[in-house]
């Protein structure tokens, strides 16, 4: 899964999905793929593993931003309420990690 921010590392053609369309799909299945059309808005094509990997990704920035926001109790506090995989670490740890 590569999640990293950044737009697709290659570019295709729509006529090569319908001539090539073995080699495309393989090209995806390792990272996205920008599909061009000259009748309108380029196309990202990806796994949809990589999909849902962006998603959890966006998810957890989500629940980070919102963690910060919130202004009741400790930054700790309110990670270990988030993430309560958190409450597994020391008081100290906790404070570090936040």
């Amino acid at each position: 899964m590569t999640i990293a921010a950044g737009p697709p590392v290659a570019t295709r053609r729509s006529s090569d999905l319908s001539k090539h369309s073995a080699e495309v799909f393989a090209e995806a299945e390792d990272h996205p793929v920008t599909v061009t059309r000259r009748d309108g808005e380029a196309l990202v094509l990806m796994s949809q593993r990589e999909a849902e990997g962006r998603a959890r990704l966006l998810n957890f920035a989500a629940q980070l931003i919102t963690v910060t926001l919130d202004d009741r109790g400790s930054l700790a506090e309110r990670m270990s309420k988030a993430f309560p995989w958190m409450l597994a670490l020391s008081p100290t740890d906790r404070e570090s990690c936040a």
